[in-house]
């Protein structure tokens, strides 16, 4: 490419031929076992995982590195991105048309980089999620039968479990049951 009277470098956003590709581990592997059993009416499972990804760059290998500069000038820059490990673990239970599921994610609770950048003249991370606990199910509507001492039956209790989702610093998910 010209401009003017003299020629520019362009840089291939590809990287040069025979250079390692961004976002390129040389080893990712997930493994995962899971146990699935019956007891009486119920079906129930355990599951546990574990996920791995090498190093990578988010650049191809031909770009220069951005390590060590504190005031960025390009957004071409390479940052070798650790590698890491998670592990997953679940437990469910079920029985007719409901199901209990508990479920954690990252149980490690890995901090590491998914994407490091300089786009807006920063070095700028996205972090891998952190760890997550959670219980899911159905129904959505629980009706407990309660009987007195005196063996006389009380009217049925109902539970209608509401699913608020809030997304605010530091929240989360939601769950509460109400009385209706």
């Amino acid at each position: 490419m010209r401009a003017g009277d003299h020629n520019v470098v362009v840089q291939n956003a590809l990287g040069a031929i025979g250079s390692t590709p961004a976002f390129s581990p040389k080893l990712q592997y997930n493994l995962r076992a899971r146990y699935d059993w019956s007891v009486s009416d119920y079906n129930a499972f355990v599951q546990v995982g574990m996920s791995h990804v090498d190093d990578m760059a988010n650049e191809p290998s031909s770009f220069d590195s951005g390590e060590g500069v504190v005031v960025p000038t390009t957004t071409w820059l390479r940052y070798k991105m650790p590698g890491y490990n998670t592990y997953d673990a679940s437990l469910g239970f079920a029985k007719g048309a409901w199901d209990v599921l508990i479920f954690g994610q990252n149980l490690s609770n890995v901090n590491a980089s998914t994407f490091t950048t300089s786009g807006q003249d920063i070095r700028a991370e996205v972090p891998l999620r952190p760890r997550v606990l959670r219980r899911e199910g159905r129904p959505e509507v629980l009706t407990v039968a309660v009987q007195s001492k005196g063996g006389q039956q009380c009217p049925p209790l109902v539970f209608r479990v509401l699913h608020d989702r809030h997304v605010a610093a530091g929240g989360g998910a939601s769950q509460r049951g109400t009385r209706g």
